[in-house]
């Protein structure tokens, strides 16, 4: 199937530099570096959100709110920020305030009916089914007013939800028709068109032609990790409904597991009795290759220690997958306590190296 193709290690390194410039832009703008321009602000936040980011992605709009407090595109991004990060009711509040404000684009209505499906799905009984018809009809009202194929395929799987089959399916067969004239154009980005299409065939029990979009949706961005957890989420609601295996779906559209590592630093000199001897460092290091080969991880969280730390982080890196060193106090006086105290070693330049191609170090404040 066309959508199995692994993508090439530079491909996915550029993903990486691209994830790590978002993060550097915002950092350095919280160091006392210039503000974004209003431009600036709006494409970091959509990165930062695509990205899987939606807390730092809150953190660059709510600064850029403080600037322009009544730019609708920033208080659409916070809500879709805070819906991603769990916030559903603080979301559910401003895009009803917008909505009364007289804000009726597909944006904000589609967005809404957003929060009002998250709420539904955390509900049990007739309060679901009831916020699930209103998300359905906030949906359709915004695929009624726009012709917009996103609030459309939405309003579909809504409908189909609250068992309005025939309903859902006329709804995503429209859809269908919109998307594919568009796909037919191999020019920017077709994520959200393809994935719409896999969607719509789910709706209308079309099993094989699901598969085939959503595996082409999945190489289009296969590590655009939060787009593919609003699809994934989707799928499996219209799948769930249908009693239907997910798995033939989710591995296009595949989110890697994430690590949290803590290890033993090596063996101070003076160290008695022996806990992690320089000489066991091979043998580590090797079995950290083994495992995180086996395990396929796409992200990693560590400190970055002599020993144990360092050596998962390089096994990541090998690996391609993306890892963020979190230091617990200020660096300095780190690397003089947990890394360069062994003698005519090369740990400091290896925690140098790997510090470089970490794509996020977060600082911890006192």
């Amino acid at each position: 199937m066309s959508g199995n193709r692994p993508r090439s290690r530079r491909k996915r390194s550029s993903e990486q530099d691209f994830r790590t410039d978002l993060v550097s832009i915002w950092r350095r703008h919280e160091d006392g570096g210039s503000a974004p321009s209003r431009g600036g602000y709006l494409a970091l936040a959509r990165g930062l959100l695509a990205q899987g980011e939606p807390l730092l992605a809150y953190d660059v709009i709510a600064a850029a709110v403080a600037i322009w407090p009544s730019e609708i595109r920033f208080k659409q991004l916070q809500a879709l920020a805070l819906a991603r990060s769990g916030a559903i009711g603080r979301a559910n509040v401003l895009l009803e305030q917008l909505r009364r404000s007289g804000a009726k684009d597909e944006e904000t209505l589609g967005l809404l009916g957003r929060t009002y499906k998250d709420l539904a799905l955390e509900a049990v009984g007739s309060r679901r089914k009831e916020l699930l018809q209103r998300a359905a009809a906030i949906y359709e009202q915004a695929y009624k007013t726009t012709g917009g194929y996103w609030s459309g395929i939405n309003a579909a799987t809504m409908n189909l939800l609250i068992g309005e089959q025939e309903r859902a399916c006329r709804i995503a067969t429209k859809v269908r028709r919109q998307c594919s004239k568009q796909v037919k154009d191999p020019r920017g980005d077709q994520y959200w068109e393809l994935a719409a299409l896999g969607e719509a065939a789910l709706i209308c029990r079309e099993w094989t032609e699901a598969k085939d979009w959503y595996a082409r949706a999945g190489q289009e961005r296969k590590h655009r990790f939060g787009d593919l957890q609003s699809s994934r989420r989707n799928a499996s609601l219209i799948l769930d409904y249908w009693r239907k295996d997910e798995s033939e779906i989710e591995k296009y559209l595949n989110i890697p597991p994430v690590i949290v590592f803590a290890g033993h630093m090596i063996d101070r000199p003076e160290r008695e009795p022996p806990r992690f001897p320089p000489n066991l460092e091979r043998e580590v290091a090797a079995m950290l290759d083994r495992t995180l080969t086996k395990l396929r991880p796409g992200f990693g969280f560590a400190s970055a220690a002599c020993g144990s730390d360092i050596l998962f982080i390089e096994a990541m890196l090998r690996l391609g997958a993306e890892v963020a060193i979190v230091l617990p106090y200020e660096k300095a006086e780190f690397v003089s306590d947990s890394v360069d105290f062994v003698p005519q070693s090369n740990w400091r330049a290896r925690f140098e190296r790997v510090l470089k191609r970490a794509w996020s170090l977060p600082r911890i404040n006192a």
